[in-house]
């Protein structure tokens, strides 16, 4: 059985892969402040789907925090995080893959 500290490395791809993303969002807002007049005619369909995005980069973030300072309760979101990270192509998929693969290993 994976003792806590194990995740160390799951814990650290989390931080990296979710800051990337909400850092590439805040990137976008400044774009959105130099060019208003494009951004602001994007469909509504592909806003959402950003918002979505961080919100899920967000989560990953978080997560990857409270498995660094080894919170047993992370486990209960970080699950579920990390198979909808398995859809993000192809650095996703590696970060949740790591985790689900360091996580099945301690059972």
């Amino acid at each position: 059985m994976l003792s806590k500290h194990q995740y160390r490395m799951a814990g650290w791809a989390f931080v990296l892969y979710g800051g990337s993303g909400v850092i590439w969002f805040f990137n976008l807002q400044l774009l959105d402040i130099s060019y208003q007049p494009f951004l602001h005619q994007l469909p509504i369909p592909f806003l959402l789907h950003v918002n979505l995005i961080l919100m899920i980069d967000f989560l990953t973030l978080l997560c990857g925090i409270y498995l660094l300072k080894q919170h047993a309760p992370v486990h209960r979101v970080a699950l579920p995080v990390a198979m909808v990270n398995l859809l993000a192509l192809p650095i996703g998929t590696l970060v949740g893959g790591l985790y689900l693969w360091l996580y099945y290993k301690a059972e």
